[in-house]
């Protein structure tokens, strides 16, 4: 099976999205915004805050235009751990929202030593209309 479409966007611009929850392989939970449905997404951010526990780790990542949750279970949350607190971190996970919030179930995370990464990303997204760069498929 094919994963779903990893798209990069600014923090802000997945607050604004109507949530539309699936579940199902032939109807997946996204976030409609403009044309898209945005199943999965590459966010790239400092830490602010992160929690860790048995078999679950928690972020809070903040870009220029915004914070979001993600959240990570069982062999995931051990990418969560290899992160600190003010670390440039990469996540690639699915948008879902609970009663209180919306958040990334992440998928990969992982920390990002060149600083120069950042800087790459804003050209990117400084370019295209609501952040979208493009499709990016793992």
């Amino acid at each position: 099976m094919k994963r779903a479409i990893a798209y990069r966007f600014r923090i802000k611009d997945l607050a604004g999205g109507e949530y539309v929850a699936g579940g199902t392989i032939d109807n997946p939970t996204y976030v409609k915004l403009g044309d898209l449905k945005v199943s999965r997404v590459d966010l790239l951010g400092k830490v602010l805050e992160k929690n860790d526990s048995e078999g679950f780790s928690s972020l809070i990542l903040q870009d220029r235009t915004g914070k979001i949750k993600v959240k990570a279970f069982g062999n995931d949350s051990l990418m969560a751990k290899e992160v600190a607190m003010g670390n440039l971190v990469r996540v690639i996970g699915k948008i879902r929202q609970d009663q209180t919030e919306r958040f990334v179930l992440g998928e990969i995370i992982k920390k990002i030593d060149d600083a120069n990464y950042e800087l790459l990303r804003e050209k990117e997204l400084g370019t295209k209309k609501s952040g979208l760069v493009e499709e990016i498929s793992f």
